[in-house]
């Protein structure tokens, strides 16, 4: 499952290259807007990645939460996650999400604040992507907790599910995070910043995915997973893609208000709350089938190396990304060619950093 974690993370460099160049996914750094072209062609994809990119890691992350307790027990696995989630967090929050910060903030837009400012004021600071190691420590904690009351949670059937069971599962995991994103984005729609950016609106589909992953786990659904519970899973999240796009298209040409379709209580986020159920799910679970059954075939040792360190790479391609888009900005190229060369200067920089970081005595026991 390391080729998908690395396909994810670099994934999540190239949208956020994306978001420096005019499309909006809440990014650090930004420069000169792509050509509408170029832009009409990205935004749809970014959103989308933006929107439902990370459920595979959070699958994973339940996947491997199960397999820990079962290995250490929990309190094993609570200090095991503490170290690799909670100090990583920590460090972003206090240093590299600052970094990150303090360099967008640079000459040319209107002031060079202190980078000790940056770093020791608390308006200098909030999660960035580091939402993501936020919530998977919070969950893992839960999860912690309950499988001290549940320790069934961690153990694994004798035997594979059959396709029926896993299909009620999936059914039901897709319907109970349409059912909370409803609740949570009443309070918080997609459309609102929140404090940090803990990002809430996310958290339904968080917990969904990882909540998949445990019971794939327990059931052992990936091994293999069944021919029919894949293509029912795809077909599923192809009809959550299909709704959500009618819907889209819905809202724009009639209420040009686009809020409406991420909360509040309106007919179009319960229409998109089930289509996020679909698709976080369904995908979720058709790509990890198509990754454990071919990806592993491909594998090289560059492919190795890099998925090793794929965790250091989210970590740390904030700074990277940013530090790289200003330094081609002073080319003076246009915005399409910046964008294109930042894609391919900061991607395999971003992996290689992370490789060699992962590496390193004492971090290669956290990252």
């Amino acid at each position: 499952m390391d080729d998908l974690r690395l396909a994810v993370v670099t994934g999540v460099v190239v949208v956020h290259v994306i978001g420096t160049y005019g499309v909006d996914v809440g990014w650090y750094e930004q420069g000169p807007s792509a050509s509408p072209a170029v832009l009409a062609v990205l935004a749809g994809p970014a959103w989308f990645a933006l929107l439902f990119g990370l459920a595979p890691l959070f699958a994973l992350a339940g996947w491997f939460a199960a397999l820990s307790v079962g290995a250490h027990g929990v309190a094993g696995f609570v200090r095991r996650r503490l170290v690799r989630l909670g100090l990583p967090l920590a460090a972003y929050v206090l240093v590299i999400g600052p970094v990150a910060a303090f360099l967008a903030a640079g000459p040319g837009r209107g002031s060079w604040p202190g980078l000790r400012d940056r770093l020791t004021g608390w308006g200098g600071h909030d999660l960035g992507p580091a939402w993501f190691i936020a919530v998977l420590l919070a969950l893992s904690l839960i999860f912690g907790v309950l499988a001290v009351g549940a320790p069934q949670l961690a153990s694994r059937r004798d035997r594979p599910d059959g396709v029926p069971t896993i299909l009620l599962g999936l059914a039901a995991v897709a319907l109970a995070v349409s059912i909370i994103d409803v609740l949570v984005w009443w309070r918080w729609p997609y459309t609102e910043s929140s404090p940090w950016n803990l990002n809430p609106a996310h958290w339904p589909q968080a917990a969904g995915a990882f909540a998949l992953g445990v019971l794939a786990y327990r059931g052992r659904w990936f091994e293999p997973l069944p021919l029919a519970a894949a293509r029912v899973s795809g077909l599923a999240a192809l009809v959550g893609v299909a709704g959500l796009g009618l819907l889209a298209g819905v809202v724009v040409s009639t209420r040009p208000d686009y809020r409406d379709l991420a909360g509040g209580g309106h007919w179009t986020s319960l229409v998109f709350a089930l289509a996020d159920g679909l698709i976080a799910i369904g995908a979720t679970v058709w790509i990890v089938g198509v990754f454990r059954a071919h990806a592993r075939d491909r594998r090289t040792g560059w492919t190795k190396h890099l998925s090793r360190g794929s965790y250091a790479t989210y970590l740390l391609h904030s700074p990277l990304v940013v530090a790289i888009a200003l330094l081609l900005q002073r080319t003076g190229w246009p915005a399409d060619a910046q964008l294109i060369a930042v894609v391919v200067v900061a991607t395999p920089i971003c992996l290689l950093v992370g490789a060699g970081v992962a590496r390193l005595p004492i971090l290669d026991r956290m990252l």
